[in-house]
């Protein structure tokens, strides 16, 4: 497995993508995450450390105004990453598992290559525990519901596989209403590509979030599976090994043990 962790503003790392292509006949599991540092003294989080969504790959367009802009020009994250000039990298591995800290905007650009091949079983979209904590989750909303609804449910987090967008729901809450994370329509327009048609045919698994330091932050991560039956429009469904054994999957994870866990962004003490 491959993984990095770089520090600065506005770093391209499509160079570092390249290099990839020397071991495509090996590498079968490849991590790659960024951070950096935010340089912006009038941000509330000045000098935090944070992922970077774009996993640090700039756009050809955003490198060309770069130059005549300066440091204030943006990426507005509408311009293709790949191009004739820098292919995607992955279109030339076969990789079976991949872990990313990207935007899930921009995961169908970076995943297209596997939608015409059959090897890929595991994503994982790694965001950091501390950042979701922090700056907020790339896959989440959150909604109000009326606490009426779950009366009969326990103190804590339960899993609401009833209603398509949920994942659970935090009570007690105050104002007879409870708090809801519900996944955000691009994340599900995302996942309808991913597990559709013309999506990503060989894989099994999505997880999101972050898995390492003894589940420290599972609160805040989760895991979707491919949808066999075919009784519902939607292709996936939530995967949650207490509510009964999934010997597949369970196989699965187990042929790749320590890949979601690999990689810790938290220091090794924190963990």
């Amino acid at each position: 497995m491959n993984y990095t962790s770089r520090f600065g503003i506005r770093w391209d790392a499509r160079e570092l993508w390249d290099t990839l292509r020397r071991h495509k006949r090996s590498l079968k599991r490849f991590i790659f995450q960024a951070r950096t540092v935010d340089s912006d003294v009038e941000s509330e989080t000045f000098e935090a450390v944070m992922d970077t969504g774009d996993m640090g790959i700039l756009s050809p367009t955003f490198l060309s105004n770069l130059s005549e802009f300066g440091a204030d020009y943006e990426d507005g994250g509408d311009d293709e990453w790949f191009n004739y000039s820098f292919p995607n990298p992955l279109n030339e591995l076969d990789l079976e598992c991949v872990g990313l800290a990207c935007h899930p905007d921009r995961l169908q650009e970076v995943l297209t290559p596997f939608a015409s091949k059959a090897c890929l079983r595991i994503l994982h979209i790694r965001q950091s525990g501390p950042d979701i904590k922090r700056f907020g989750s790339w896959v989440f909303d959150t909604v109000e519901a009326d606490a009426g609804l779950y009366a009969c449910f326990a103190p804590g987090k339960h899993a609401i596989y009833e209603a398509d967008g949920f994942s659970w729901a935090d009570l007690p809450s105050l104002n007879n209403t409870v708090i809801l994370p519900v996944l955000d329509r691009s994340f599900l327009d995302f996942m309808t590509w991913l597990f559709g048609p013309r999506g990503v045919p060989s894989l099994e698994i999505l997880a999101y979030g972050d898995f390492s330091c003894h589940g420290r932050y599972l609160a805040d991560s989760f895991m979707l599976r491919r949808k066999q039956s075919t009784d519902s429009q939607r292709s996936w469904e939530w995967h949650d090994p207490t509510r009964g054994r999934h010997p597949n999957i369970e196989g699965l994870l187990e042929q790749h043990a320590g890949f979601l866990e690999a990689c810790p962004t938290d220091t090794i003490m924190h963990c």
